[in-house]
Order: structure tokens, then sequence, then C-alpha cells
């Protein structure tokens, strides 16, 4: 009798385990992040440039435009997913209407490959992006009537490239 009371104890917390966490599958299915289909604001010019700096060790990265055409003061942009990476929208300088988010390639000479899986460990993971992107689409996040909403853009016009130019150095003037 004893050992049946401990096994329907045990089975019982098994089956209630078993439970909980079949709930927090479903409800992390219902959480995926929609895309809003007629935002409250209108896409006027969209564009990506990449550009490359004249110095060694200046970089390299892409810049992606985005101006509004209609677009109210209750609305506040926060972020664009583009090329699988996701940064803050900033305000052009030129523009209120126009958000540039900046991509800058990053070298990966800071990942560690060692025998030694603790060192290995040190290394950060890339950001993952919720979104299944294009090549040429991108996404804007923002903030309306206190929600977080997401929009698609597709067919982002790619300008040319931009190789500035080296900078002169003191001794060269």
């Amino acid at each position: 009798m004893k050992y049946l009371k401990i096994n329907l104890i045990v089975f019982s917390f098994f089956g209630l385990m078993a439970g909980v966490s079949n709930c927090e599958g479903s409800k992390s299915r219902k959480s995926e992040i929609l895309l809003v289909q007629n935002p409250p604001f209108t896409i006027g010019n969209v564009y990506s440039q990449d550009w490359i700096a004249g110095t060694k060790g200046g970089g390299s990265g892409t810049n992606l435009f985005i101006t509004f055409a209609e677009f109210s003061e209750n609305i506040v942009v926060q972020d664009f997913f583009f090329k699988n990476k996701r940064v803050k929208a900033q305000v052009s300088p030129q523009n209120r209407n126009e958000y540039i988010g900046y991509y800058k390639n990053k070298i990966n000479n800071d990942v560690i490959m060692d025998i030694d899986s603790v060192k290995e460990s040190q290394n950060i993971p890339p950001d993952k992006i919720p979104f299944q992107l294009n090549e040429h689409e991108a996404v804007i996040s923002y903030l309306y009537q206190g929600t977080v909403h997401y929009y698609k853009i597709v067919d982002i016009e790619e300008k040319p490239l931009i190789a500035y130019p080296m900078t002169n150095r003191k001794n060269d003037q």
C-alpha cells in the first residue's frame, strides 16, 4: 500500500509537469509576431545603399533609408529588421519624415576558437530576428496606441555602392 501511494504521487507529478509544459508550448505559438497589412502611415521612398570606408579599419556596411509620405505624430518608429539584423531606426538630420538604419558589417576577429569549451563559450551568439526576409525586404517595428506593430516592406531599391575617399593625413597637406 505504501508503494502504491509513492507511485501515485510520482505519476501525478510527471502528469502535472507534462500538462504545464504543453500549455507553455501552445502559449508560445500564439505569441507569434503578426505583420500589419494596413499601417497608419504611408511609405514614400525606400532604398538601401552599401558603403565602404576609404581608410584601413574604417569598415563597411549598408544604410537603409525609409521616407514616410504620410506620418502621424502619435507613431514612434523603433527598429528596422533588414539583412538578418536588427538596428534602431534613427531620424534623418535632413528630413523628419525619413528614418535611417545603419548596418555595419562586423569582422569576426573576436571569435574564440579553442579546444577548451569554456573559452569558446565566451563567444556571443548573433541575434536572431523573428522574421524570414528575402534580400530586398525589411520590417519596421513601430509603437502605435501603446502597442508594438510590425510592417513588412518588399522590393527595396538598391542604390550603387558609396566608396568614401581616403582622408588626408596632417602630414599630407
